[in-house]
């Protein structure tokens, strides 16, 4: 998959908690929002759950698809 010249290639990611729940998202950046999940300014889901990992991560293009 080529990356779109206006930066608005998304990443469909995974998160798994210190439970082993996982938590899926879709970002432009995946990084940036890993570290605010980590921080406790992501999902609310998140917040608490102890130990994060992001366990996958796959560029998808558009959003919409």
């Amino acid at each position: 998959m080529r990356s779109r010249p206006d930066g608005t290639d998304w990443s469909i990611y995974m998160v798994r908690c210190r439970d082993g729940a996982l938590y899926t998202g879709i970002a432009r950046d995946v990084d940036r929002r890993f570290a605010e999940h980590r921080g406790g300014t992501g999902a609310k889901y998140l917040r608490g759950r102890g130990e994060l990992k992001l366990v996958f991560r796959q560029r998808v293009g558009s959003r919409s698809r």
